[in-house]
């Protein structure tokens, strides 16, 4: 099959760097790219309805786990800073949540 396609100047120009930057002609490069193009499908895992339901169904599934699993009652500071006590006010928390290592000294 042969098709004419008419392109902006600017876009002509990006074509042929594309084309060069692969070491190919034009021909090959625009042939190469449909090719890519067409492969790509709801029949062979592009991102279709299905896809998209299976992720609802996927985050519904996740919200029951959530869901089974009872909640906490205590704060668990776990950044950084509460960690290692580096900002004002999170020592306090971070002492209340990981105990700190007991100092033996000789």
């Amino acid at each position: 099959m042969t098709l004419q396609i008419l392109l902006s100047p600017e876009s002509e120009a990006k074509l042929r760097e594309r084309a060069a930057a692969e070491g190919k002609d034009v021909a090959a490069f625009v042939r190469e790219t449909i090719e890519q193009k067409l492969a790509v499908g709801p029949e062979n895992g592009s991102a279709c309805m299905a896809h998209r339901q299976g992720t609802a169904e996927w985050f519904a599934k996740f919200n029951e786990w959530i869901a089974i699993h009872p909640s906490r009652r205590f704060l668990a500071a776990d950044c950084r800073d509460a960690i290692y006590g580096e900002e004002p006010g999170y020592a306090q928390v971070a002492s209340a949540v990981v105990p700190k290592p007991e100092s033996h000294s000789r």
